[in-house]
């Protein structure tokens, strides 16, 4: 037995032992021949000789399967099958077919015998011959090769007992190599603590995301703190690192935390403890290195909330933010948020380019950026509308102050595009403190206060209030009263004539004629109403408005032309047109389109009306549209002149053909000496300028004449004939001279020139200052001279026509009046009191009514 075991401590595998078996068995008496076999599992059974000894001649040629009608009844098929020890003699029915070979080798006797207690060798047996054998020896010969086979199958399963051990030291090695080997080629970085913060292992990437240059085997052993002494220094805040560590160490729950490096890389550490029930058995500790990752996450947050041209944040972030506020919103504070939209911006973009227009509001983002405090934010919503939010405002008066900010921070003139450009912008502010609101509200009032600004007259702010809304509800009914009027064909023109007179030789009226009309805008409610454009020009410039509505007013009135011209009437028609649409890049092409559509000579019987005072003229786009209407033949008249923000740049700018002066100049032309002086002023300029005048709102035949005497040539209003229809013009202008008998009062001309325009001016502002309590010491000795009422300025104009006005009704009854007047002074002067005072205006008033009778020849 222990050579056995010894063969089987040293056998490279059972082979080795089945054959030491077979040595043994035929060195025994009457044994011939031994033999092992195994029974493959191949479906036949075939049977496989593993070792053998003794007289192996037996054996050559013999074939055996455990399927086989032969050999499948034979001792060691039976003993395979069975799992039993098989003992055959030679007339037993299994061994019939080996009888003869086996009675030639003298053989008497097959033993077949398992090897017990072993399950890897369940298909192998031993067989053993015997020879001349009796009932004693056969016994004996059982029992011998039964314990030699015994012996075998302890050997065996020790065989394999070892050879498991071996595989599975050798399994465990590979997966030891293996675990290393991706261990260290992983790129986290991995520390393993034991139960008592010893370091049991650590990787390669470990030492490298420290940049440690020591092998990582010289750490194990070694306390926690001594590694963490090499590298606490590394970190971004070393000190708030260290006390998360010991936290970690201290707790001992797991835990994720972003760890900073000194060197702004950045690692993702998570700190796993190691358990076993409930007993500790160490920590382990990764690194991950995330640097890229956040610098991707910050730039998808940037691309998600930043607007890629300004930097600032954008629609989502603000969003985002104002509901934040909202919900974190505390009582008493007060949250603030502001819209603000360039002013005129269109015009940069069409007039410099979308290059300039971005640099525009790069520049814009940035001042107003500078103004904001740490917890405001400005985002830009698109286009060229930005966001504010102010999270706590100081009250009202700190909305006050920080709108004044804002406005004279983008205020400063740009250079962009090599040229000086000066932009404005129109904030709408909307506050909330208390009750429940939504982000889509506040930025709907924001913007509501914000288009209130610009309808203001832009450059200032606005804040929401109530009425706002309702203000905003009304014009929004306005702007769809119109469109449905347009889609409706309810729309109509009306035509207002401009009576013109054309001077004789001497410069002086002689020939009244028509030659002009305006086109008005008339909207026929669904009730066959008819109202004037003043019932909705509020919204008539607003962008949805302002296009469709020009285009159509082109369209109608060119196909009136038409139709007067073809009944041989060559009647020029002013069309107004907004500013909005002027200014669009699709004016110059809705003109091309109209013109083209008619014959050619139409274009010189349209005349463009540009508003002066309209929300979005820009003198140097506009010169260009005006140069390329004159080039197409359409001239272009200045409506309103003088309302404007820069009447005479306008002037000076635009190629235009007529200047219109705007009614509010004309209606109080003889009670108000400014209006007066300002419309004799404007006739004078434009006259000089070569350009024609129109006088709007001309109510009265006495502002006719007035007007008329001071120059102007061309009268528009109720005095000459209401706007009418396309039929009725064509009849009134059969019988128009009939229904305006004061024309040839006009007609026979006026003693009207600058000296005379002058006096009256004079005489007016001293009374306005002796009212208002300014006249000076100066003026006031002026008065009290004797002889001032020829002294003055209206003095020395009737000494200068006394002789041409000799006999004149109204030139005498002017006269006593003025003399009247500068005693009522003398007397007020000399001895002050308002009954005085209040009859020197009394008498002004009447002096003055009684200068324009003398100087327009008791025109009516």
């Amino acid at each position: 037995m222990e050579q056995v075991l010894a063969l089987a401590m040293r056998a490279p595998g059972v082979d080795v032992v089945f054959q030491a078996l077979c040595d043994a068995a035929v060195s025994q008496p009457r044994c011939a021949l031994a033999w092992v076999g195994c029974a493959e599992e191949d479906g036949l059974g075939r049977v496989t000789q593993l070792a053998s000894a003794g007289n192996l001649a037996h054996l050559q040629d013999i074939a055996m399967a455990l399927d086989d009608p032969r050999s499948g009844e034979g001792p060691f098929a039976r003993c395979v099958k069975t799992g039993q020890a098989q003992l055959l003699t030679m007339d037993a029915p299994g061994v019939l077919a080996w009888r003869t070979r086996a009675a030639e080798f003298g053989i008497t006797n097959i033993l077949a015998l398992p090897f017990p207690g072993v399950p890897e060798l369940r298909n192998h047996a031993a067989v053993f011959y015997e020879t001349g054998a009796d009932e004693a020896s056969d016994a004996e010969v059982v029992e011998t090769v039964q314990r030699m086979v015994r012996e075998v199958a302890f050997a065996a399963r020790a065989i394999f007992a070892r050879r498991a051990l071996e595989q599975s030291h050798a399994s465990a090695s590979q997966a030891n190599a293996r675990f290393h080997h991706i261990f260290n080629n992983l790129p986290t970085g991995v520390i393993v603590f034991a139960a008592d913060g010893c370091v049991q292992y650590c990787s390669g990437a470990f030492m490298a995301m420290y940049d440690l240059d020591l092998d990582p085997a010289t750490l194990v052993g070694r306390p926690w703190r001594e590694l963490w002494g090499r590298i606490a220094g590394l970190h971004a805040d070393p000190e708030v690192a260290t006390q998360r560590v010991k936290a970690q160490m201290h707790h001992h729950k797991p835990t994720t935390a972003e760890i900073r490096l000194a060197d702004g890389r950045i690692l993702l550490g998570h700190y796993v403890p190691l358990q076993d029930g409930d007993q500790s058995r160490g920590a382990l500790w990764s690194l991950q290195d995330i640097t890229s990752l956040k610098a991707q996450e910050a730039q998808i947050h940037r691309l998600v909330h930043q607007d890629p041209l300004t930097g600032l944040a954008n629609r989502r972030a603000f969003d985002t933010r104002l509901a934040q506020c909202l919900y974190t919103h505390a009582a008493g504070k007060i949250l603030v948020v502001g819209i603000l939209d360039l002013d005129h911006f269109k015009n940069v973009n069409d007039r410099l380019g979308h290059g300039v227009g971005d640099a525009l509001l790069i520049q814009v983002g940035h001042r107003l950026s500078t103004v904001l405090r740490d917890s405001d934010l400005i985002a830009r919503l698109g286009g060229d509308e930005f966001g504010l939010i102010l999270p706590d405002c100081p009250g009202a008066d700190g909305v006050f102050a920080f709108a004044q900010r804002l406005l004279a921070a983008v205020e400063p003139a740009m250079v962009l595009g090599g040229r000086t450009e000066q932009i404005s912008v129109s904030i709408g502010f909307a506050v909330h403190q208390e009750g429940a609101c939504d982000v889509q509200t506040l930025l709907r009032r924001a913007d509501m206060a914000m288009y209130a600004a610009k309808a203001a007259g832009r450059r200032q702010y606005r804040v929401f209030d109530v009425e706002m809304e309702s203000q905003i509800a009304r014009r929004e009914s306005l702007r769809r009263w119109v469109l449905g009027a347009l889609h409706e064909n309810r729309l109509e023109l009306h035509y207002q004539p401009v009576l013109s007179l054309t001077p004789d030789h001497a410069g002086q009226a002689a020939r009244a004629g028509v030659c002009k009309v305006e086109a008005l805008l008339r909207l026929r409610d669904d009730l066959g109403m008819l109202h004037a454009a003043s019932a909705f020009e509020e919204v008539i410039d607003e962008p949805q408005l302002a296009a469709p509505l020009g285009r159509w007013v082109l369209d109608q009135a060119l196909s009136q032309v038409e139709r007067w011209k073809s009944a041989g009437l060559s009647l020029q028609v002013c069309v107004n047109i907004s500013p909005r649409h002027f200014l669009d890049s699709s004016f110059l092409q809705d003109v091309r389109h109209v013109l083209r559509q008619r014959p050619a000579d139409l274009a010189q019987l349209i005349e463009l009306e540009l508003t002066e005072h309209g929300s979005q003229l820009n003198g140097h786009q506009a010169r260009e549209v005006v140069k390329a209407c004159r080039g197409l033949g359409v001239s272009v008249s200045l409506d309103d002149f003088g309302t404007g923000n820069a009447s005479l740049t306008h002037l000076q700018l635009l190629d235009v053909s007529t200047v219109k002066i705007d009614r509010r100049f004309t209606h109080d032309l003889f009670g108000s000496n400014a209006n007066l002086s300002i419309t004799y002023g404007m006739l004078r300029t434009a006259q000089m300028m070569g350009l024609s005048v129109i006088a709007e709102g001309v109510e009265t035949s006495r502002q006719a004449a007035a007007l008329l005497a001071m120059g102007c040539r061309h009268l528009q209003g109720h005095a000459v004939a209401m706007p009418m229809s396309a039929a009725q013009l064509d009849a009134w202008l059969q019988t128009w001279r009939a229904q305006l008998p004061w024309i040839e009062v006009l007609e026979a001309g006026s003693r009207v020139d600058d000296a005379a325009i002058q006096a009256i001016v004079n005489h007016g502002v001293g009374v306005q200052q002796l009212l208002d309590q300014t006249l000076s010491d100066q003026g006031k000795a002026f008065f009290m001279q004797p002889q001032a009422h020829r002294l003055c300025s209206l003095g020395r104009w009737c000494a200068a026509h006394a002789v041409s006005s000799r006999g004149d009704p109204a030139f005498a009854r002017f006269e006593r009046m003025h003399v009247e007047f500068h005693a009522l002074m003398h007397a007020h002067l000399t001895e002050p009191s308002q009954a005085r005072l209040e009859e020197v205006e009394s008498v002004s008033l009447a002096l003055r009514g009684s200068f324009w009778d003398a100087l327009l020849g008791g025109s009516p």
